[in-house]
């Protein structure tokens, strides 16, 4: 895993590595913004399906909307992840600061 997360934010570095170790995703990253300032930018795993090529922080990928996960329940692919609240995150929005009001 690379990147960093500040106290306080390990519960996501927890639970990124365990999607990657238990196989829900092959590779992922995170990016927490709070007040203004990102306090989490995270990635770990692969970027591609023969897992030569490790994520890295600019790994381009293509966002899927609506959801906490671009996975949808096709054949042979998993349920979709829990609501992130259901793995003990709290990500409800951080007040903004007086800058972007």
């Amino acid at each position: 895993m690379e990147g960093f997360a500040e106290d306080g934010y390990g519960q996501v570095r927890r639970v990124l590595q365990e999607l990657v170790d238990e196989g829900l995703e092959s590779g992922a990253a995170v990016s927490v913004w709070r007040d203004g300032r990102e306090v989490v930018r995270l990635n770990v795993g692969w970027a591609d399906a023969g897992r030569s090529h490790p994520w890295r922080y600019g790994t381009l990928v293509m966002p899927l909307p609506g959801g906490w996960t671009s996975r949808s329940p096709r054949a042979g692919w998993p349920a979709p992840l829990p609501r992130p609240e259901a793995a003990g995150l709290d990500l409800s929005p951080a007040r903004p600061s007086a800058s972007m009001r």
